[in-house]
């Protein structure tokens, strides 16, 4: 099958590649008051839910939001994502973001229109004023049984298909296999001054060596090369790894671009139009490659690392070559 076969267009008349139809949505309730939310506590849920999988997947792909804890642009977000790319031998995994101003249509802002629909007129057990002055173990049982009426109520609804697979993470419960945010949030900020720089430094930049990014985008892969132990001999899925290996060399892929030629210069472009243009000049404008211009910073000589800002350069640095 060719990706022209799976094609479908809006009510504007732009190419899109149609999107997956619904499949399993898995929620993780956390507790904020207990545990954290961040980049690797969500790549934790992540590999829980790839650890469930049979089969294995053999690539990976994860359509997020801006915010710090998914955005492509983020360090931590970096390393969190390598980290079940190298974990579970993924062919590739890539993460991109909707252009600025199109989160409408991510899947999970449109999922969790019918969790909440599911939670209409339904009375959790009400709480004290001032949370604070509850001993402890009081609000831990609290939180709960809210969570336990939650996990009762979305495991019961149907979202496509499925039912929803529901999970609570309980008070003071260990996260696996990542817990080390921290230590490396701070060894990101304070690069080869941190302690244990040196014990990190091979890890990241490996994950630097197998990476491409671009703005709102990240994409790990495989590099087959047969003096790297984890690449060598191990590609299960070698036509999805041709495809989006030409994507990433392909330079009529720009950044998320609004064009005055296209649609009005109200819509941005879609995949579809650029990969099937041959001149990227026609594509996206001499105006807006000259903008796009303006806006790079550079790219390592190293690895397919793109600098968004001087100081991305520097931190880079640290860790590539």
């Amino acid at each position: 099958m060719k990706l022209k076969d799976k094609t479908t267009q809006d009510k504007r008349s732009r190419t899109f590649y149609e999107k997956p139809t619904h499949g399993q949505l898995h929620i993780f309730n956390r507790p904020y008051y207990f545990t954290n939310s961040n980049a690797f506590t969500h790549a934790n849920d992540i590999m829980k839910i790839l650890a469930q999988k049979n089969p294995r997947p053999n690539v990976v792909a994860l359509f997020c939001d801006n915010g710090t804890d998914f955005a492509p642009n983020n360090y931590l977000v970096f390393v969190a994502l390598g980290r079940i790319w190298k974990t579970f031998s993924l062919d590739q995994l890539f993460a991109a973001s909707f252009a600025p101003y199109n989160s409408k249509y991510n899947m999970i802002e449109l999922a969790w229109g019918n969790m909440s629909q599911a939670l209409a007129q339904v009375t959790l057990e009400p709480q004290a004023d001032k949370v604070d002055d509850k001993k402890e173990a009081e609000v831990a049982d609290c939180f709960c049984k809210a969570m336990n009426r939650l996990k009762e109520i979305w495991s019961q609804t149907k979202y496509g298909e499925s039912l929803v697979k529901c999970e609570n993470l309980l008070p003071k419960a260990d996260e696996w296999p990542l817990d080390d945010y921290e230590t490396v949030k701070k060894l990101l900020n304070d690069g080869d001054k941190h302690s244990r720089f040196h014990e990190y430094k091979k890890e990241i930049k490996f994950l630097f060596r197998h990476c491409v990014r671009r703005d709102y985008y990240l994409h790990f892969r495989k590099c087959q090369r047969i003096d790297c132990d984890h690449c060598k001999n191990s590609v299960k899925a070698p036509e999805a790894m041709k495809i989006l290996k030409g994507l990433d060399s392909n330079v009529t892929i720009p950044r998320p671009t609004l064009d005055s030629k296209w649609y009005e210069g109200k819509q941005y472009l879609s995949l579809v139009d650029v990969i099937n243009c041959k001149d990227t000049t026609e594509a996206i404008g001499k105006k807006n490659i000259d903008r796009i211009k303006n806006l790079e910073y550079g790219k390592c000589h190293f690895c397919c690392w793109e600098y968004q800002s001087a100081a991305d350069e520097l931190k880079h640095k640290h860790f590539c070559p």
